[in-house]
């Protein structure tokens, strides 16, 4: 009898430990909605990897593997469109560029010198954040360095700052397209 008592016992520990598991998995996958909702992708993402990582045998793993397959596309969306704006952007400075080029017979050296232009041509060098679009004007060999004959314009993603990934990636356009890096002369 006593053989019987310690089995159910040994059993109501384990459905205790299975239901606390299976709880502390749904408490790092609500979390993790939360963060996905407030549009903390890398938070989310992390949170969403340790329930399946962590609570494998759960059901709340297979949420969670399904919620991350769907913050990843949501993410790969978000940076399509932020791509499409910065070339956007990139396309109407090269108007600009080009405008200022037919007029001056060379790009400018500086984005000051666009304001000789009229001032509804002038565009601006910011990206949707307010970060600084990056513009260098520069000669090819043989051409006076005070008469550009190319430029490059960069963004420097969310952050503001050269390299990273996701939202902070780099966009750059040189010679009219756009480019995976600038090859500048020194």
């Amino acid at each position: 009898m006593w053989r019987y008592a310690i089995l159910v016992g040994l059993c109501a520990l384990l459905l205790h430990c299975e239901d606390k598991r299976e709880t502390d998995a749904q408490k790092l996958y609500d979390a993790a909605i939360q963060y996905s909702e407030n549009q903390d992708y890398d938070k989310a993402l992390e949170l969403l990897q340790r329930v399946k990582v962590e609570y494998l045998e759960t059901k709340v793993a297979d949420k969670a593997e399904i919620q991350i397959e769907s913050i990843e596309n949501l993410r790969h969306m978000l940076m399509d469109n932020q791509r499409a704006k910065i070339n956007q952007r990139f396309t109407r400075i090269a108007l600009a560029l080009d405008n200022y080029k037919r007029r001056y017979r060379a790009y400018p050296l500086t984005i000051e010198d666009l304001k000789k232009l009229p001032e509804d041509i002038v565009p601006d060098f910011k990206d949707d954040l307010g970060n600084q679009i990056f513009y260098r004007g520069y000669a090819s060999e043989g051409v006076s360095e005070l008469e550009p004959d190319n430029y490059a314009l960069g963004c420097f993603g969310s952050d503001g700052l050269p390299g990273g990934k996701g939202k902070d990636s780099d966009y750059f356009y040189q010679n009219g397209k756009e480019v995976s890096h600038l090859a500048l002369p020194n």
